[in-house]
């Protein structure tokens, strides 16, 4: 599997190819309203790769250009981690992430991630990229619940009238 992730104009999408059948998921990633990043549909697309192959017994091999995706599972993972997902901006997802490869791991199924660059012509990558861009498409939202952060709207008025609106938590 290859996955990736998409932010434009506030929307947020996930896309996953899967190389042994050709075919391509994709997602629409939630909580727009509370900002937005790349790395929330990073972890998006590693996640639908995780659900589409949770009862696979093959081993599963996870394609992303995410380093910092990859980081927040590996700090979660392996012997003496003790990690506390409360502050974590993607707790939803990347909760969703952990027990899935811990049901992988229970059966003694393999599951590799494998860090690529990005926008270098890997042709998975490249698909996963397009597949990401669909999920923008996609009119409802997983991984959509509040995560119960403050927000702050500020609304300014620029000089021609219209307004400008900034969100943050």
């Amino acid at each position: 599997y290859a996955g990736d992730g998409s932010f434009d104009k506030g929307v947020m999408g996930a896309g996953v190819y899967c190389l042994t059948t050709g075919n391509s998921l994709s997602a629409r990633v939630g909580r727009e309203t509370e900002g937005g990043s790349s790395n929330r549909p990073e972890h998006g697309a590693a996640c639908l790769a995780l659900r589409h192959a949770r009862d696979d017994d093959r081993t599963l091999v996870c394609v992303s250009n995410s380093e910092n995706m990859l980081s927040s599972i590996e700090r979660c993972i392996g012997e003496g981690s003790l990690p506390c997902l409360h502050h974590h901006k993607n707790d939803d997802i990347l909760r969703e992430i952990l027990e899935l490869l811990h049901h992988r791991i229970s059966h003694g199924w393999a599951m590799v991630f494998l860090k690529v660059k990005s926008h270098r012509g890997e042709p998975c990558n490249e698909l996963a990229d397009r597949a990401a861009d669909v999920g923008r498409s996609i009119p409802e939202a997983h991984w959509n619940q509040p995560s119960g952060s403050m927000l702050f709207r500020l609304t300014d008025t620029s000089t021609d009238g219209h307004s400008i609106v900034r969100s943050t938590t």
